[in-house]
């Protein structure tokens, strides 16, 4: 988990290549993790000055995030040799949050694809 998190961050806004789906799922989960964390900290800190520190932070995590999370999520698409344009089947209510699930659990095409070699094949070099 630790890993794919900090291939989020290396590759901050790649928006080419592809990524596997446990890179994927490990910094979702990640993510997931960190928001509860940032959630119940701020239950805890409630209306004092300590849950406004809390709510800047998170706002500004957030926007950290941002654009990682988007490029990953395209290289996740570039992965099953679907074009990143697909991910603005988000501004589809719930449909379009629901076949983005189902295209981020689909195995990756096999081999290298247009978007480019296949991430569980390492590199080898002679």
């Amino acid at each position: 988990m630790v890993d794919a998190y900090k291939a989020m961050w290396k590759n901050y806004a790649k928006f080419s290549g592809r990524a596997r789906r446990s890179e994927y799922w490990w910094v979702i989960l990640a993510q997931t993790l960190i928001s509860t964390a940032f959630s119940l900290i701020n239950m805890v800190a409630g209306d004092s000055a300590l849950g406004a520190v809390v709510n800047v932070v998170i706002s500004v995590y957030g926007l950290a995030t941002l654009i990682p999370m988007i490029s990953l999520a395209v290289r996740r698409l570039h992965d099953i040799e679907k074009s990143g344009w697909w991910y603005l089947l988000n501004c589809i209510p719930c449909i379009g949050s629901i076949i983005l699930i189902v295209f981020f659990c689909k195995e990756g095409t096999a081999g290298s694809n247009r978007y480019g070699d296949d991430p569980k094949v390492p590199n080898v070099v002679f």
